[in-house]
């Protein structure tokens, strides 16, 4: 039988380790692995027993020959799990190829994923399973900082359930003897304190002028569930169950990835590396400037070193700048070069392989070691996690969302209190030019006069035809002249009332009104009378009229006021903001200056349909700017003196309050000898 007949019947027999993959390659490496498709595997577990590739062989040669043109049937191969991009948990970020591979080596398990593409493929990933976590292990084809954070920001995307991250690979150690005695083949652990996150940037700050270097900004802790795990494992460490040795023992039978035989040589910071060569085999052999440090326990294993890392976008590899870039950080351990860029972009606990230590001596063939040590490190980590908890952490979206509603939030409030100081300055403003205009308020007067009316009365001139004309229509006025006590001052107080009440919160109409008071004829001339009703017309504004302002503007630095004229015209740039205006000038005949306003009032009902009333005493003079206009006489109506007289019969001696006859009789009495009259 043709010998591709026998092989093909062995592979048969060899599927579970794809053996016909091997054939075809017909490779060994020189650690006896073989090689097939890109798919390294150890000798071991592509052998089969004796008695079952025997039997294969017997199998294949009772076959028969196939002839020319016969298909060979070959089984198919084996294929690995895919998983969905939402079924991954946990990211893992490595910077080279060694640290990847290495985190590939510590997997439980493989899956395969098709992932949404954001544009070109930018970074390589792979994809499987530690203990009950879904894992991508995702790597930037250039090192850094700012790659790192477009890695993990593209993660975040491509992968919306990813709760945490961690960043696994090597490092520059800090020796800091004795306190840190940090070695090759070490783990740093990035565990926050009192002073810092577990992470700072050390190249991101300001230069001072004494030359100094301060450093800004501060970056994310570790997630608490991350910490809590490591926590675990340093109580493993302290009772010697630690994990990490035998999984690091999985990861350095693979090939490349054993301890070296290289010594861990720490020289003095001042002794640099003194040939050209690749290894430092003659710095060792000079003898000189070694320091010294205590001899650890045989087969003890890495050691595990917890606190702060430094990042930055640099490699450091001379003593000088390693002690510089500390920025007075005596408890640093580690130098590395991504994880600035992670910490803000997901929730991320950085794990780093002590591979050389900052110093000009070559240390290359400890990288890979030291990966598969951070690898072990970080799996020992994960196993650690409870895979309920991680269902129950918020996943990068969930924790960008509320960052961002956060966010808004804040903006909002910041707005909104700057909003609130800037209406409170404005309001300042407001008020003092406002003020500037007149200080007099005769609100305070208007809450004293409809304080004193007794409950219905005056409800016969709201009533009366006259009134309800005047207020259906603009640039209507009404004229309502009284002989002395008759109550003007009340009823008006009555019609303030009314309509204030009326049009309660319609910012489009306007009540503005004014008190004249004979006692007060100083503080009552022309330019005061003009001024409250544009002060009383522009507080209804929710902003300060530009003609106010102006106005203000023109006068107050001169100390000079305003003229009628100038008041006049800045009434009607205002008055023409609302859709009504309704205007209140109650005992003209107490103002002198009263027949030098009307004009200017009139003309203010001419341009902006503004409706007036007015009360007086029977005075000629007065009248006759009213001539054509409607009036209405007032007088102290029966009903209004009854009520009147109702509300205050308790001031009456008390044998009054037995006999009704003898009250109607001194209602009857007084109203007929009050004549139109209350006081």
């Amino acid at each position: 039988m043709p010998t591709n007949c026998l092989l093909d019947a062995t592979i048969t027999a060899l599927d579970a380790c794809d053996y016909s993959k091997m054939l075809k390659s017909k490779r060994k490496n020189r650690d006896g692995e073989l090689v097939h498709s890109g798919t390294k595997r150890r000798k071991e577990d592509c052998e089969m027993p004796q008695q079952e590739a025997e039997a294969a062989m017997q199998a294949a040669q009772s076959s028969p020959t196939p002839g020319e043109g016969d298909t060979i049937q070959k089984p198919p191969l084996r294929r690995v799990k895919e998983i969905l991009p939402e079924k991954i948990t946990v990211a893992v970020f490595c910077a080279l190829a060694e640290e990847s591979v290495a985190m590939r080596y510590s997997l439980d398990e493989k899956f395969e994923c098709r992932y949404k593409t954001l544009g070109p493929r930018q970074y390589i990933y792979s994809f499987g399973r530690i203990g009950e976590h879904n894992i991508v292990i995702a790597r930037p084809t250039q090192m850094g900082p700012v790659s790192a954070a477009l890695c993990a920001a593209t993660v975040n995307q491509q992968f919306p359930n990813v709760r945490f991250a961690l960043m696994v690979g090597i490092g520059a150690g800090i020796p800091s003897l004795p306190k840190c005695d940090i070695r090759l083949g070490d783990v740093a652990v990035s565990i926050p304190r009192d002073d810092h996150p577990g992470v700072l940037q050390y190249d991101f700050g300001k230069y001072e002028r004494d030359e100094s270097f301060v450093l800004k900004g501060t970056l994310n802790k570790p997630p608490p569930i991350l910490i809590n795990a490591d926590g675990s494992l340093q109580e493993d460490e302290m009772m010697d169950e630690s994990p990490l040795r035998g999984i690091l023992g999985d990861i350095t039978t693979q090939r490349g990835y054993a301890r070296p035989n290289s010594g861990d040589v720490l020289f003095d910071p001042t002794f640099h590396h003194i040939n050209d060569g690749d290894d430092c085999s003659g710095c060792e052999a000079s003898g000189k400037m070694i320091v010294s440090r205590p001899e650890r326990e045989e087969n003890c294993g890495p050691v595990v070193h917890r606190g702060l890392i430094l990042s930055g976008g640099g490699v450091v590899k001379n003593p000088e700048d390693r002690d510089r870039l500390r920025r007075g950080r005596k408890e640093a351990i580690c130098f590395e070069m991504e994880a600035a860029g992670i910490m803000d972009e997901i929730p991320c606990l950085v794990i780093r392989g002590i591979c050389d230590y900052a110093d000009t001596h070559k240390r290359d063939g400890w990288h890979c070691y030291a990966a598969a040590v951070a690898a072990a490190y970080g799996k020992a980590v994960l196993l650690k996690v409870d895979g309920q908890e991680v269902e129950e952490t918020s996943t990068m979206k969930e924790t960008m969302e509320k960052l961002e509603k956060t966010i808004n939030e804040m903006n909002n409030n910041v707005y909104d209190l700057k909003q609130k100081a800037n209406d409170a300055k404005e309001a300042t403003e407001h008020k003092k030019i406002l003020d500037w205009l007149t200080p007099i308020d005769y609100a305070l007067r208007q809450n004293d006069y409809i304080g004193r009316r007794e409950r219905g009365t005056g409800q016969w001139l709201l009533d009366s035809a006259e009134f309800q004309e005047w207020l259906k229509r603009s640039g209507q006025t009404l004229f309502c002249p009284g002989i002395p006590g008759a109550g003007k001052t009340i009823l008006t107080s009555i019609v303030i009332d009314d309509l204030t009440t009326r049009f309660q919160g319609d910012s489009n109409i306007c009540i503005a009104y004014f008190y004249c008071d004979f006692r007060r004829r100083e503080e009552q001339t022309a330019e005061d009378l003009l001024a409250s009703l544009l002060k009383q017309l522009s507080q209804g504004q929710s902003s300060l009229p530009d003609s106010v302002r102006a106005l203000y503007g023109q006068h107050e630095k001169k100390r000079t006021r305003p003229k009628p004229d100038e008041i006049s015209r800045a009434l009607q740039s205002v008055a023409a903001m609302y859709s009504r205006v309704f205007i209140v000038l109650d005992a003209l005949d107490e103002c002198e200056v009263s027949g030098h306003c009307l004009p200017k009032i009139f003309d203010l009902q001419t341009e902006c349909g503004v409706n007036l009333f007015a009360t007086s005493r029977f005075i000629p003079g007065i009248a006759k700017n009213f001539k054509g206009n409607v009036s209405l006489e007032i007088y102290a109506r029966n009903e209004d003196v009854e009520r009147y007289l109702a509300g205050h019969m308790s001031r009456l001696p008390s044998f009054v309050f037995d006999h009704p006859d003898l009250q109607n009789e001194i209602k009857a009495a007084i109203s007929k000898a009050a004549d139109g009259m209350y006081v």
